[in-house]
This record gives structure tokens, sequence and C-alpha cells, in this order.
């Protein structure tokens, strides 16, 4: 937990004086993701209403900064690890990630960060592994009615809450199948 002291007459960092402390990320750390390495926005553009002016565009997306605690505990268990595949479920983007799978904070979808190290919220991204005996290198998802069967080479997972919430506290994935993918 880092706090920094602002000050209420000109909103500058401080060290005396009437102000408030603010929850900040760890000092002189990284607080950003790589947008060059995340997944990339495809969307379709049509300035003009001339059908040979419409295209294409594949860009990077500015996703938001990690605005508390440390890389070691805050970061999404993806960061240096490549994504496998994105899915959507329950108003949040899915990464999966080795035996991972993390989600952004619900209905911000570039958002993968905690509001704060000193609670946990509904909304904050969940990060939770799916684990056996066998490695599990997750390809895929498919959501079906209130869960999503997630798929690795050799075993099948439900990603689900037994809460009308779904969030970190209340996520659970649970081994249904042990097939070959």
């Amino acid at each position: 937990y880092y706090v920094r002291f602002w000050n209420d007459f000109n909103s500058t960092e401080t060290t005396s004086g009437q102000g408030y402390w603010n929850e900040v990320p760890k000092p002189l750390e990284k607080d950003t993701l790589n947008s060059d390495s995340m997944p990339h926005l495809l969307f379709h553009d049509q300035p003009t209403s001339d059908i040979n002016d419409e295209y294409f565009v594949i860009a990077a997306v500015s996703y938001d900064r990690r605005g508390c605690g440390d890389a070691d505990r805050f970061n999404p268990s993806f960061e240096g690890r490549k994504i496998t595949n994105l899915a959507f479920y329950r108003n949040r983007l899915i990464a999966f990630s080795e035996e991972n799978i993390i989600s952004t904070a619900a209905g911000d979808y570039d958002n993968w960060f905690p509001s704060t190290a000193l609670a946990v919220s509904p909304s904050d991204p969940i990060d939770i592994a799916a684990t056996t005996n066998y490695s599990s290198i997750l390809y895929g998802g498919i959501v079906i009615n209130n869960a999503m069967v997630v798929f690795s080479e050799y075993n099948q997972y439900l990603l689900t809450t037994d809460s009308d919430v779904f969030d970190s506290r209340t996520a659970k994935v649970t081994q249904i199948g042990a097939y070959h993918y």
C-alpha cells in the first residue's frame, strides 16, 4: 500500500500543509501494460458516405494504468506470458494464459487492475488458476447458461459462481472432464 500527500491549495505533491493522502502505485515501478504485445482493436471506419472510403483499422489499445500496489501482487498473471485466447463472460473480457483465467474489471474492458490495494470490490478483475495433476494450458472457452466451459488440451473446466455476483471472492473453477481437445 503506497500513498502520496497532495496539497489542497495547488494540487501538487508536497510534504506539509492542508491536503490529503492519495493511493498510488509503488514509486519507480512500471505501472502500465505493454500495449504492443497486448490484444489489439480491430474496427471498421467509414469517414465519409463514399463506399470506396471505408476500411478496417488495427490499433493498439490504451490500457488503464495500475493505480495501486506493486507489480508482484497487482499485475495480471499474463504479464510476461503468452495470451492464448480471449472471450467475453458476464460483462468482462476474459484472457486465457497458461493455466490462468484473467478478467478485466466489470464493464471496463481495458482495465486489468484493481481499484485499491486495501479492499476487494465486486467490480475488480478476477485472476484464477485451473489446475489438476496434469499441465492445463488453456485454449478457449464457451459460455453456456450461467457458466463458461474452459478448454485445455486434456481437461475441461467450468468457470462459474454460486452467487448472483461474479467477482474474485465468488468465482470458482472446477474440472468437468478429461477428454482430448
